[in-house]
């Protein structure tokens, strides 16, 4: 297994969430809220660009698409991962 000193940093958070934004679901305002409560996080995934609070999402907003060991470099190297499941799960 590898050691954290191995994740780049790009991938090291406090908090990061990796999945798509859903619309009416209230993932961007959670995740708002954590941020502004001065927690460090990190999303990544596809469709943030369609919330409403796609502007204040940018500054945590990491990218889309994770695969491979980038997918795994953002799970191990966050303190916490969150997940959530959509309501058509």
């Amino acid at each position: 297994m590898e050691n954290l000193e191995n994740i780049p940093d790009k991938f090291k958070s406090e908090v990061a969430f990796i999945g798509i934004f859903i619309k009416d679901e209230k993932r961007d305002t959670f995740l708002l809220a954590l941020n502004s409560a001065g927690i460090s996080i990190k999303i990544w995934g596809p469709r943030w660009h369609k919330s409403n609070h796609w502007e204040e999402l940018k500054q945590i907003y990491q990218g889309s698409f994770l695969s491979g060991k980038d997918y795994q470099y953002a799970i191990r190297g966050s303190k916490i991962c969150l997940g959530f499941i959509s309501k058509g799960n």
